[in-house]
């Protein structure tokens, strides 16, 4: 069933989600601190408002992807929690800190929106074709009624429920820091032989 998706973050990795969702047949509103982004989110075919709350407006989900917690915490004041739907949900896929990430679900869960906690992983070209690998935290239930949304930027089989609320941001770090000793030291290896 389409949903009205208001979207927190218009940038590499952003964009493509916002795309993804439009072609799922998703009404998109994007809000972004860069007034420059306006025109690539018009023409994905979503809307754009400089303002978050107003962005939120009637939203039945919002989708956050801002760089961190700080910036997290900075978009996300009480008036974009009350301004979402009855029944609204919220899909943070910030890489975002487990403390601030529960302490801005709290406040979600406030104002009677529920909340999955879906970090990234992947490239800006898994996101542009629609496999990136979400590490969800949250309720099952919830999970369940998100998965035909999510399907629009990850396939099923790279949506892994990692547990109830809090176990996405946590999750996302412990696969993450593998992979990235793994390609630092494949980086040192290169620049060891001269290349």
């Amino acid at each position: 069933m389409p949903s009205r998706i208001a979207l927190v973050g218009a940038g590499r990795m952003r964009t493509p989600l916002c795309g993804g969702f439009v072609s799922g047949g998703h009404t998109v509103t994007v809000s972004d601190l860069r007034p420059e982004r306006e025109e690539v989110v018009r023409s994905l075919g979503a809307n754009w408002v400089p303002s978050v709350p107003i962005t939120a407006a009637g939203a039945d989900v919002l989708v956050t992807v801002v760089p961190g917690p700080d910036e997290a915490a900075a978009a996300l004041p009480d008036a974009v929690f009350a301004a979402l739907a009855p029944g609204a949900v919220w899909i943070d896929m910030t890489s975002n800190a487990p403390a601030a990430a529960r302490e801005l679900r709290d406040r979600a869960g406030d104002h009677g929106v529920d909340v999955l906690e879906a970090p990234m992983g992947g490239s800006p070209d898994d996101a542009e074709h629609g496999r990136l690998r979400l590490f969800v935290g949250g309720s099952a239930e919830v999970l369940d009624r998100c998965r035909p949304l999510l399907a629009a930027v990850a396939p099923s089989d790279r949506i892994r429920h990692m547990g109830g609320p809090g176990t996405g941001p946590g999750a996302h770090r412990r696969c993450a820091e593998p992979l990235t000793r793994v390609v630092q030291g494949l980086r040192s290896l290169g620049h060891g032989s001269g290349h």
